[in-house]
């Protein structure tokens, strides 16, 4: 078999601080034939100009600048652009070790039944974490479903690829949804097909935490938006929600921070501020 022609697709949005990192690792990988498409997602930073200043220099690189429509519409936007056969999605703050898209491709090849496939993901703090007891977990993107190929529970948009001859049989991405839950309706619609969802452990990522990521005041925001995010997939799919647990937890999580010192325990409790306020929005 030929070796198949991939498309590594990377929608951004106004995160240019981050993209010279992913591209630098995303134009050293081992395999030979790819290309990679940066959508901007209407960003109003530098995104455009370091984006054309790469596509300049290396012929595999192409920029499409899409209108503002959030993370599906720009994943979209990736996937008419894109060229390749295998669609591999990686977010801006990834940086990826060289055999990581070889890996992927060797998934594809291997799995023909196949219509999804994703990898670990790894965090890499470049500064340390709030003060934690130990009990919560930091709430970032991580996956880690063992060493051996399987059919895993999640994958996420950090780390996945996608076959073509998938997205033609169950569409494109949700652009009704917000970047909470946006790949796993996708991938529930895949599975409803009749189409395997894989986990490789060789295709591992690196998901970067910036200094500024790791601010508490960043990691608060950032969790009630997810959260608040959350009860719109959960309503779509039909999973329940509750006012009363959240209520419960945000109290919870807030004595639990003040009686362990535990700044990670105001983070549990944004999340959950963040479901109240969803279900409060969504409400009828």
């Amino acid at each position: 078999m030929s070796e198949p022609f991939v498309s590594v697709l990377v929608p951004t949005y106004n995160r240019a601080h981050l993209l010279d990192g992913a591209l630098t690792s995303l134009l050293a990988q081992t395999y030979p034939s790819y290309e990679v498409v940066v959508v901007s997602d209407g960003s109003t930073d530098d995104t455009a100009e370091i984006a054309r200043g790469w596509a300049a220099r290396d012929s595999r690189v192409r920029f499409v600048d899409a209108p503002h429509g959030g993370l599906n519409s720009a994943r979209n936007a990736a996937l008419a652009a894109a060229q390749g056969e295998l669609l591999c999605f990686v977010d801006d703050d990834v940086v990826a070790p060289p055999g990581w898209l070889a890996a992927l491709v060797s998934g594809y090849v291997t799995y023909p039944d196949a219509g999804a496939f994703g990898g670990p993901i790894r965090l890499s703090l470049e500064r340390a974490a709030p003060r934690s007891c130990g009990r919560e977990e930091l709430g970032e993107t991580v996956l880690d479903a063992g060493p051996s190929v399987i059919e895993p529970s999640v994958l996420y948009g950090s780390n996945l690829a996608v076959t073509r001859a998938a997205v033609e049989l169950v569409g494109q991405f949700d652009v009704t949804l917000p970047s909470s839950g946006d790949e796993e309706e996708w991938l529930r619609r895949l599975r409803a097909a009749g189409r395997r969802v894989l986990y490789l452990p060789d295709a591992e990522v690196l998901h970067r935490r910036t200094e500024e990521d790791l601010l508490l005041r960043n990691l608060v925001r950032k969790r009630y938006a997810r959260g608040r995010d959350q009860v719109t997939f959960d309503r779509k799919v039909g999973n329940a929600v509750s006012a009363r647990a959240e209520v419960r937890q945000v109290v919870a999580s807030v004595a639990h921070s003040a009686r362990s010192r535990c700044a990670l325990g105001l983070v549990a409790a944004a999340g959950a501020a963040g479901r109240l306020v969803g279900i409060w929005r969504t409400r009828g």
